[in-house]
C-alpha cells in the first residue's frame, strides 16, 4: 500500500484565517487510537495556535470534536503575548500531556503544558530570559533544551 493510500482525507488548508510567524512545529501525540498529529504555530500578533489532525481510521468516532481524516479549526492560547518561536513535544507526564516551549518577543522562554482536564497552562517558572533561539528534544522521559542566549536566569 502506498503512502497516499494511507491518507483518507481531501486536501485541507490548516489555519487559513490565521497569519503566523516562524516555522510551525509538529509532533505525533498519543490522542486517539492512532495518535493525532499536533501542529503548533506562533500567531503573528497574539499568542499561539495548536491544530490537530485526527489520524484515526475512517468511520471512527470524532476525537476532540474532529472527524477522522480532518484537521481541527485550531485552539488559541497564551493570549496577550507575541511569540517568535515555539516547539511542541509529547510529554512523559500524563500520559496525554503535551509540552510547549515558546519564546516571546522579549526573549523569555516560557514553558506550557497540556492536560486534558485543564487545557494549556503556563508553568510558574520560565526556562530563561535573554534567549535568542532554542531547540528542544524529548527522549526517554528527559526533556533537553539548548538555548542561544545573552544569559540564563
Amino acid at each position: 500500500m502506498s503512502k497516499n493510500d494511507h491518507m483518507h482525507s481531501e486536501p485541507q488548508t490548516v489555519g487559513a484565517l490565521r497569519t503566523t510567524v516562524g516555522a510551525a512545529a509538529t509532533i505525533q501525540g498519543v490522542y486517539g487510537t492512532r495518535g493525532n498529529l499536533e501542529l503548533l504555530a506562533c500567531d503573528e500578533r497574539d499568542g499561539l495556535w495548536v491544530f490537530w489532525f485526527n489520524s484515526d481510521a475512517p468511520g471512527s468516532a470524532p476525537s476532540g470534536g474532529v472527524l477522522p481524516g480532518r484537521w481541527s479549526e485550531g485552539l488559541a492560547f497564551a493570549r496577550g503575548m507575541r511569540f517568535v518561536q515555539a516547539q511542541i513535544l509529547q510529554s512523559a507526564l500524563g500520559p496525554e500531556h503535551l509540552e510547549v516551549l515558546a519564546l516571546d518577543a522579549r526573549g523569555t522562554l516560557q514553558s506550557w503544558y497540556w492536560a486534558p482536564e485543564a487545557g494549556f497552562r503556563r508553568r510558574a517558572t520560565d526556562v530563561g530570559q535573554g534567549v535568542r533561539r532554542f531547540a528542544a528534544e524529548h527522549d526517554d522521559g528527559v526533556l533537553r533544551v539548548v538555548v542561544d542566549a545573552d544569559s540564563i536566569s
